[in-house]
């Protein structure tokens, strides 16, 4: 069985098992389905789950999971990932991806030159950021159209069109 990660757990919500839920998507309504998860630092170590109940705001999800019923049991899962079996995950929509297809994936430059990997994906309401692991450091890049010109994932390579400034380290 094959997990990939569709989040991270974050803080207690009210006193009663919730949760903060931050998917990795950035589409709050998809979380609306999930119901048989694993949770984990790892994905070897997760362990399964069942979630009683997901609550989507504009904003940001609540969940609770069955057998979680106070804030000290939620302690136990807070700043862990969650995960889905990958055979029933929803497909992300057109010109969108999964995290973990993204990061490991090389970088390249429009002029064939190797400029990093991605090592993180943070996600911020304008778009996601991708960390890239350089030989000199890391940097920041905008996960947007006018920088990332095409993305195949069979070959693991990216190509970015990289602009004064962009690269740092």
């Amino acid at each position: 069985m094959t997990l990939f990660v569709a989040g991270k757990i974050g803080g207690c919500f009210g006193l009663k098992g919730y949760v903060k839920f931050y998917p990795a998507s950035g589409d709050l309504a998809r979380t609306e389905t999930l119901r048989d998860v694993f949770i984990g630092a790892s994905e070897q170590a997760a362990l399964p789950y069942v979630v009683e109940d997901v609550i989507v705001r504009p904003s940001s999800v609540v969940m609770k999971f069955s057998g979680i019923d106070d804030r000290t049991a939620v302690e136990k899962l807070r700043n862990n990932l969650l995960f889905v079996e990958e055979a029933k995950a929803k497909a992300p929509p057109k010109g969108s991806f999964f995290i973990h297809d993204i990061v490991g994936c090389e970088i390249w430059d429009t002029d064939g030159r190797l400029v990093g990997t991605v090592e993180e994906i943070l996600k911020f309401p304008a778009q996601d950021i991708w960390s890239v692991r350089t030989s000199m450091g890391a940097f920041l890049l905008p996960a947007v159209k006018e920088f990332v010109r095409k993305v195949d994932l069979k070959n693991r390579k990216i190509t970015v069109q990289m602009i004064e400034g962009l690269e740092q380290g």
